[in-house]
Formats: C-alpha cells, sequence, structure tokens
C-alpha cells in the first residue's frame, strides 16, 4: 500500500526455509535490511536505491505490546551519563544503580 507520505510492505514466507543462507523468523528480533529508489519501477529490471538503505532490528512476531500502567505506579529511570560510544566497535557497559529505600515488597513490571 501506498499513499502520499508512506509505503507499507507485506511479505510471506516459511518461518524455516531449510536454506542454509536464510535466517529462521523467531519471536527474537531479527535483523531487516532495506532498500529503494524514489522513482517506482519501470518494466521488470530493479533500479539502483543509492543511498535509500538501511536495516533495523524487529519483531517479526508477536510484537511487543505496550502496557497501561497506573499513574501510581512507582517509576524509576536509571541511565548512563556520559558514556563514549565508539562507532566501529560493539560497547558493553555496566553500572550499579542503588533504588530508593521502599517499605515493602514491589515487582519490576517493565
Amino acid at each position: 500500500m501506498e499513499n502520499g507520505t508512506h509505503t507499507t510492505l507485506k511479505f510471506s514466507r516459511p518461518l524455516q526455509t531449510c536454506d542454509p543462507n536464510d535466517k529462521n523468523i523467531t519471536k527474537s528480533t531479527i535483523r531487516v535490511i532495506w532498500a529503494y529508489h524514489a522513482k517506482d519501477i519501470e518494466g521488470t529490471v530493479p533500479m539502483y536505491h543509492g543511498l535509500n538503505r538501511g536495516q533495523k532490528s524487529l519483531r517479526l512476531l508477536n510484537p511487543e505490546i505496550k502496557k497501561d500502567i497506573s499513574e501510581e505506579t512507582l517509576s524509576f529511570n536509571f541511565t548512563n551519563q556520559q558514556v563514549p560510544i565508539p562507532d566501529k566497535d560493539t560497547t558493553y557497559w555496566c553500572q550499579m544503580f542503588k533504588i530508593p529505600a521502599l517499605d515493602k515488597k514491589h515487582h519490576i513490571i517493565q
């Protein structure tokens, strides 16, 4: 489907193709690569996409559902401050946070 601002694609294929060059589609995230040309295809030969390309990790099965959280629910944000992230290497960062003192048992919901 296409409108003035969006193009929606639908695809189907077996979740497991038994092809060693294919990735199985699972409930986990899977890396999807995409590319497009600004003009529609004329004929049957695709056109080179140029810089119109990218990738994104998506959940193709069972997408995440946003849960409504009550306004009375305690909420804490734990964020790292000024962590240098290199542009070429994967970075793993560990930091400990102390939560506020609580007077009874609580459950983490998100």
